[in-house]
């Protein structure tokens, strides 16, 4: 096998674990109507496979962002039930294009250097 070969299997290798992940990620979201419960059972498996230091579950009501959950390992400025306003901010940017945001920090200094999907 070329060498070129060996890395392609690696990453196809790679891709299907993600994929096998995100799917069951997304069987956790919609197996129950309480978001605790969905909470809790996704910042597990997630922590299974990646090393998570922080997550969040933030629920926008109008103009404010309140943290609905909240787990961290290396401490926190909110806490659950905290709010925040909606100005200016990544909830705000999120929320007018109505996307989700993971963000990966892998040792970078600051929020914005890590990849958003």
């Amino acid at each position: 096998m070329t060498e070129d070969a060996t890395i392609q299997v690696r990453e196809l290798g790679q891709t299907i674990k993600e994929l096998a992940l995100l799917n069951k990620l997304c069987l956790i979201i919609t197996s129950d109507s309480n978001i605790n419960e969905v909470y809790q059972d996704f910042a597990g498996e997630l922590a299974k496979t990646i090393d998570v230091d922080w997550t969040s579950i933030i629920i926008i009501r109008g103009h404010e962002a309140c943290f609905y959950a909240l787990s961290s390992k290396i401490g926190s400025t909110w806490k659950t039930g905290d709010t925040i306003p909606l100005d200016r901010n990544v909830a705000a940017w999120l929320s007018s294009i109505k996307q989700v945001l993971v963000q990966v920090l892998c040792g970078c200094d600051s929020i914005g250097s890590g990849s958003i999907y």
